[in-house]
């Protein structure tokens, strides 16, 4: 058996115009481990995606999420999280 991934993700809209359709998605190490559909976000509108267990690799020490748009923006920093693993027993 591998390991499971559970999380609740708010993606926001905090441009100055509302977002073109998007991708998010999920990575365990350099693997794209599953993707989402975003649609179109709304100026100062908010998102939420929840998933429960989401199957990944047994040995992943990060998750990265990251927001895909081919929209152009001031900055992308915040397209992107990482997220280490604490193993349990």
């Amino acid at each position: 058996t591998g390991r499971y991934l559970n999380f609740k993700l708010t993606i926001a809209n905090q441009g100055l115009k509302d977002s073109t359709p998007s991708l998010l998605s999920i990575f365990s190490e350099d693997s794209r481990i599953k993707t989402f559909d975003i649609e179109k976000i709304s100026i100062g509108s908010k998102r939420t995606i929840t998933v429960t267990n989401l199957a990944i690799p047994r040995n992943t020490e990060q998750i990265v999420f990251f927001v895909e748009t081919t929209q152009p923006e001031i900055s992308k920093e915040n397209n992107q999280v990482k997220i280490g693993l604490i193993r349990t027993p």
